[in-house]
């Protein structure tokens, strides 16, 4: 079974490497050609994949990983006691999306302008008595955060994509961090959604982090989970520490995704460039490809393992910078929270009542 299989895989053109015991003990043609030395038989595949991916005890799963200026996709199959990463070069950004930067950030601050319009409507309307069309400005409220969502998304991509990202590091107890991410989403959520329960195996995590672009991670994959996950699902958030990495699991038991649909998750995105095909928008997951760029920057991993009607898992490891780290002050969060990335990374799943509520304004 074994030899046909890796017959089999002497004919794909993805590199293909075979990995027991954390050793090297299959590698077909194009692996060779790719990796040359890094992919010996008999060396630490270490080397080439990050430990988090190698030993992240997921069969089912995607991530990526990074050799010379290329960015792989790996999925992963067990055939016996071998465990077998395929890597897909991912398709380049250029490709997907050919708008500059300068021109993305001229579509957010347009965007901004119809946001202040709204809300000059709103505050009118109210204050002459008229409140018959307070749905319909919930309405136009909800599109604009939905747009904004989908334009920063873009623009963010492009940054991570071409390292333009610009990052400044907070040093925040993660634990905390979480906790009250998770808070504000459920007081957002609706009774109608599955609940997001919160625990850590740590009582403190103070972690060097980039506290906006953290968030935005978290609730594209909170999103994720709240579209997929029925009311009287759940969504499990964790934070546990392993060794020198500090790590966020996001779990559910929600719809799943297919393997074949998994498998291509990191390799290509759909946008919504087919005016005939509105509903492939978002189809392969663009804030997974965000949060993936996300805890790269970080020098970090991603990685998602799925099975259909069994729910997806998400974990984001992010390294420990030193251990001192564990022992110094951490920034307080109180003046840092806001409600508007809330407004705008769930936006696809919250009710639109709350985007007519004058409290989260």
């Amino acid at each position: 079974m074994v030899k046909y299989m890796e017959a089999a895989m002497a004919l794909n053109t993805s590199p293909v490497i075979g990995v027991k015991e954390g050793k090297i003990c299959y590698a077909n043609p194009a692996a060779k050609d790719t990796f040359g030395d890094k992919v010996k038989l008999g060396q630490y595949a270490i080397d080439l994949i990050p430990e988090q991916i190698l030993f992240s005890g997921e069969s089912n799963f995607a991530s990526t990983v990074r050799y010379g200026d290329a960015i792989y996709a790996i999925t992963a199959a067990p055939i016996s006691d071998v465990l077998y990463f395929c890597m897909s070069p991912q398709q380049s950004l250029q490709t997907l999306w050919p708008l500059s930067s300068g021109l993305l950030a001229h579509l957010l601050s347009s965007l901004s302008v119809v946001g202040l319009s709204i809300d000059h409507i709103k505050q009118t309307l109210e204050d002459q008595g008229f409140t018959e069309l307070s749905s319909v400005l919930a309405s136009q409220r909800h599109s604009y955060y939905s747009v904004w969502r989908q334009i920063y998304n873009l623009d963010l991509l492009h940054k991570l994509h071409n390292n333009s990202a610009f990052v400044l590091l907070h040093f925040v107890d993660l634990v905390d961090f979480c906790r009250k991410i998770i808070d504000t989403s459920n007081f957002l959520s609706s009774d109608k959604q599955a609940k997001i329960q919160f625990s850590s195996a740590v009582e403190q995590l103070p972690l060097m982090i980039n506290y906006d672009m953290i968030q935005h991670l978290l609730l594209n994959l909170l999103s994720n989970s709240l579209a997929h996950t029925p009311a009287d699902g759940e969504i499990q958030v964790k934070v546990t520490q392993q060794v020198d990495y500090a790590v966020i699991s996001v779990q559910d038991n929600g719809e799943g995704i297919s393997p074949e649909k998994l498998q291509a998750i990191f390799t290509q995105i759909r946008l919504p460039l087919d005016a005939n095909h509105p509903e492939r928008a978002y189809s392969a997951g663009l804030g997974l490809f965000v949060a993936n760029g996300i805890a790269r920057l970080h020098g970090g991993t991603l990685v998602i393992s799925s099975q259909p009607e069994h729910g997806t898992s998400v974990f984001i490891s992010i390294p420990i910078r030193t251990q001192t780290e564990l022992h110094s002050p951490v920034e307080s969060l109180d003046d840092k929270m806001s409600l508007t990335p809330f407004l705008i990374q769930l936006a696809d799943v919250l009710d639109l009542s709350r985007y007519g509520d004058n409290r989260l304004e």
